[in-house]
């Protein structure tokens, strides 16, 4: 009886021990249930913080391919614009050389103005070339 007395002693400490890991454990696990859900909710937020920062970066690539079109096409511009300048000049320069050739005969002019024909010899030269 004095057995039975002990085993069944044992057996309430065993019970109570199991009580006291299994609060322990439900504690534990309600703890890291919490635990896990705040992270899960820091993890979309994120994921929400870079897709919005992925849309960002993609509209300043955007605005940014818009930037080079708009460069290349002034390039261009300024090119034609340079092109058609420089015909302007030369055809101003041959139309001061026409309006020297018909208002004086070239061998007077030189005979003249030597410093003025060297000048236009290299003015002319220039340009041709």
């Amino acid at each position: 009886e004095k057995k039975i007395s002990d085993l069944s002693k044992i057996k309430q400490s065993f019970e109570l021990e199991n009580d006291k890991l299994k609060d322990r454990l439900q504690a534990t696990t309600n703890e890291f249930s919490f635990t896990v859900s705040s992270l899960q909710d820091e993890v979309s937020e994120y994921s929400g913080k870079i897709s919005d920062l992925q849309k960002y970066v993609r509209e300043l690539e955007h605005n940014n391919d818009n930037l080079e079109r708009g460069n290349r096409a002034m390039m261009c511009s300024l090119e034609d614009f340079e092109k058609k300048l420089n015909e302007v000049r030369y055809s101003r320069i041959n139309i001061k050389l026409q309006f020297v050739d018909l208002s004086l005969p070239l061998e007077l002019y030189c005979a003249n103005y030597p410093q003025s024909y060297y000048h236009v010899q290299r003015y002319t030269s220039t340009f041709l070339i």
